[in-house]
């Protein structure tokens, strides 16, 4: 026997194997315990489970997300057509608003050489009247009479 080690005997014996009894019957009331959570458990994740979708209607899930992105990318072609469409039409407005620049500007050219013109046969046809009243006085060429 070593003098530090205590004495085994058949008292503590039985004390350990009482004590190991009582460990045994609280480990089993613990496994009774994670038995009840465990149903528990069981009967949340069928529950849980049985609200997901089945493969069926996962694959009609697909068939109509894919069905929605056809219409979606035809929505897209169809307002690419209309910018193209909008941005042509942009185009030819801008296109006759030149023309139209122009053209003003040279109905205002026009106009001024027309004024010109007016004043200017205004100017002869005065000068004209002038002479023809000095012809009609006896005097020649509208000069006063000397």
């Amino acid at each position: 026997m070593v003098p530090d080690e205590p004495e085994v005997t058949l008292d503590t014996l039985h004390g350990d194997l009482g004590g190991l009894r009582a460990e045994m019957g609280g480990m089993r009331e613990e496994m009774r315990g994670m038995r009840v959570e465990m149903r528990e458990l069981k009967v949340t994740m069928v529950t849980g489970f049985a609200g997901l979708p089945t493969r069926e209607s996962g694959d009609e899930m697909v068939r109509l997300l894919r069905e929605s992105n056809r219409l979606q990318e035809e929505r897209l072609a169809s307002l690419a057509d209309g910018q193209r469409s909008l941005a042509d039409g942009q185009r030819s407005l801008a296109d006759g608003q030149r023309s139209l620049a122009d053209g003003q500007r040279s109905l205002a050219d026009g106009q001024h050489i027309l004024s010109d013109s007016v004043q200017a046969l205004a100017a002869e046809i005065r000068a004209l009247i002038a002479r023809i009243d000095a012809i009609i006085r006896g005097r020649r060429n509208g000069e006063p009479p000397v």
